[in-house]
């Protein structure tokens, strides 16, 4: 009965969800910002959950509280409209933290150095030529974002990495490496290239979401 919570917590967060993306289209921004941060609470409490107490668990929730944070400093940007690639910047540094600590929560569990270097190599490209067909123009934050592309390419590419050598949950972890790295792809040309549609802006959201639930659940 251990997985019950954690199904509960999952459509309970896509339930968030939807109400984010209805206060965000009604430009509701503060109630956007509250529905935002239930959202995460619940991929948050999922780890918690499951936590073991081992160094995966820890680096794998300290991660997912990066991503809380990270989530609130995006939606302040259009709390915060006059400043709004301060709230950017600050989202993206939170959560190069979080993934940061899931590239060491992927060592924990046995990523291999030549293959994470290959699938990096591949995940990375795959993305820059992805941008440059959307058109991405970020102006000063254009290097930092594709630092931080890179960086969720790494992430991606150790979960991977891990899952092919460890195996178990490992792939679940992959899988959600995979669709962060689709998400954030998708979010970064939402808002520096040519995607701009509501189809696209759902799909980067319930990727995200997915992703974070999946690497949660790993633990």
């Amino acid at each position: 009965m251990r997985i019950v919570p954690p199904l509960i917590m999952a459509a309970t967060c896509f339930a968030w969800m939807v109400l984010y993306l209805g206060a965000c289209e009604k430009r509701n921004y503060r109630t956007a910002f509250f529905y935002k941060l239930f959202a995460g609470l619940c991929f948050l409490l999922i780890g918690l959950h499951l936590a073991n107490g081992s160094r995966y668990a820890v680096l794998v929730c300290v991660g997912l509280g990066c991503g809380l944070l990270g989530d609130e400093l995006l939606v302040l940007q259009s709390l915060r409209p006059e400043q709004p690639r301060r709230f950017f910047a600050l989202g993206g540094l939170a959560f190069s933290v979080g993934h940061g600590l899931y590239i060491l929560a992927a060592c924990v569990r046995h990523a291999r150095f030549v293959p994470t270097l290959i699938l990096f190599a591949v995940f990375l490209a795959s993305s820059l030529v992805y941008l440059k067909t959307q058109r991405f123009q970020a102006g000063s934050l254009q290097s930092a974002c594709h630092c931080y592309i890179g960086i969720v390419a790494m992430m991606a590419a150790a979960a991977l990495s891990s899952a092919l050598n460890a195996g178990g949950k490992q792939f679940v972890m992959a899988l959600g490496g995979l669709l962060f790295l689709l998400s954030d792809n998708v979010m970064l040309s939402l808002n520096f290239g040519d995607e701009n549609t509501k189809a696209a802006d759902i799909a980067a959201l319930t990727s995200y979401y997915l992703a974070q639930l999946l690497i949660a659940a790993s633990i």
